[in-house]
């Protein structure tokens, strides 16, 4: 289980002039060109989130990290988010607040673009920091476009058999937009007269049997809105709106994490209590944008049940301040719910969601996700994004004993003005309507 730590962070290590010496974790920091490996892990796991702490201890193959696997710790570099974003967060800032909803719950009132709570005026001694975090993860900073195309998805069952999946997909923030070379809220988009704040969606490719198996989702500028989800299913040519109890239904045919999981918290944020346990120097695998040919090349990566870069990826690891979030139903909600907890893991320099792990309904550990990022330079801006998950991720399920892992896209990301024009189409991929033209 996860410590509830007793200490406050600020914003990073102090080479790059983002922590305080007197805000430092009391854990402090695993020194440049430590060689981390299954024999001394453990003497290491404050610095890994729950997931790789049972890589590193398990002994099942599904589950554990490569007897022979090295991580070696590089220098930490720096990948801000656009100034714009931190512009938006001063300006509008100031006027948030929260609004008890009943149950333990809180909205929002007051939120117009950028981070709602700046991270550094979180105090865990305030009783809704989580909350405030909480908020801060649903409006992390995203590019206005992001599209990708070859995603490859390796499912391992626990007999090590593989189950291979291809997509694309594109995300729109289409209202609080803070790159400055698109509007706050882009015309002619459900943002402009639906209220909707961020569109994902995702067309799987390959294999033939979930070929054109597609889904939207909105989220909305009023987090307390329940999201809408629509699948468009092949075999009947029909567009189908999911219920919300599909939050915890796999978010693709064969995967091991949910719409819940995939989203950037667990929605909506008024029907959870949070709590904020504090940030810790976390170890983290980067990748510079000049390595991304490296790192599409799969013979470059080991690949076992799980998959993990090696030197030939061209990344590093490098230890990065996470803040930690804790979520949990709140208790009119609980019934049916597939996770007792779920803990969020943010990057502080990036504010985006990182890492996460699932407890099932009996608290026990389930399963989690840890992302290799790729640090991106979002064009037309001055800042990075390192795309998360829709990148490549290691996925297990530590009670299944599978994986749902993800490698780096075959055929390309995109952000902003460098998207191909086919995937800025925000009928086509942002509306539920655009679902029909898919066999057409």
């Amino acid at each position: 289980m996860i410590k509830k730590f007793g200490f406050i962070l600020a914003l990073g290590l102090a080479s790059l002039g983002l922590i305080s010496a007197a805000q430092a974790d009391p854990y402090g920091t695993v020194p440049v060109g430590t060689v981390i490996t299954k024999a001394n892990c453990q003497k290491y796991l404050d610095h890994f989130d729950v997931g790789w702490q049972h890589e590193c201890t398990d002994t099942t193959p599904q589950t554990s990290m490569p007897e022979d696997y090295k991580i070696v710790i590089a220098p930490t570099q720096s990948y801000p988010v656009p100034s714009t974003f931190w512009d938006a967060t001063e300006k509008y800032s100031k006027q948030v607040s929260l609004v008890p909803a009943g149950d333990g719950g809180y909205s929002l009132k007051g939120y117009i673009a950028g981070m709602p709570f700046p991270y550094d005026k979180l105090d865990r001694s305030d009783p809704l920091a989580g909350f405030k975090l909480m908020y801060d993860a649903y409006y992390q900073y995203q590019p206005a476009v992001m599209a990708f195309d070859g995603l490859h998805t390796l499912n391992v069952d626990r007999y090590g058999n593989r189950y291979e999946q291809r997509s694309y997909g594109t995300n729109y923030v289409v209202e609080a937009n803070t790159d400055a070379v698109y509007p706050m809220t882009i015309p002619n988009s459900p943002g402009e007269d639906k209220g909707v704040y961020f569109v994902n969606y995702t067309e799987q490719e390959y294999p033939t049997q979930v070929q054109y198996i597609a889904g939207i989702e909105w989220d909305y500028m009023d987090p307390s809105r329940l999201p809408n989800n629509w699948a468009f299913i092949p075999s009947i040519r029909r567009v189908l709106e999911l219920s919300q109890a599909a939050r915890c239904a796999p978010f693709v045919a064969s995967a091991n994490f949910s719409y819940d999981d995939h989203s950037r918290i667990q929605l909506p944020p008024t029907w959870f209590k949070a709590q904020y346990l504090g940030t810790k120097n976390e170890i983290t695998y980067v990748v510079p944008e000049d390595h991304f040919k490296q790192a599409v090349d799969y013979h470059n990566w080991e690949i076992s049940y799980g998959v993990f870069p090696t030197d030939k990826v061209g990344g590093h690891w490098e230890v990065r301040p996470w803040l930690q979030l804790a979520t949990e139903r709140v208790p009119s909600r609980t019934v049916g719910y597939c996770e007792a907890k779920h803990y969020i893991w943010l990057d502080k320099e990036q504010t985006m969601s990182i890492a996460y792990e699932d407890f099932d309904q009996n608290g026990k550990f389930w399963r989690g996700q840890y992302n290799y990022n790729p640090a991106k330079k979002v064009v037309g801006t001055n800042g990075y994004s390192f795309y998360s998950g829709l990148w490549a991720h290691l996925n297990p399920d530590f009670q299944n004993l599978d994986n749902s892992n993800t490698l780096p896209v075959l055929d390309g990301f995109w952000f902003n003005q460098e998207t191909p024009k086919r995937y800025i189409n925000y009928f086509r991929y942002g509306n539920p309507a655009g679902l029909n033209q898919i066999t057409q």
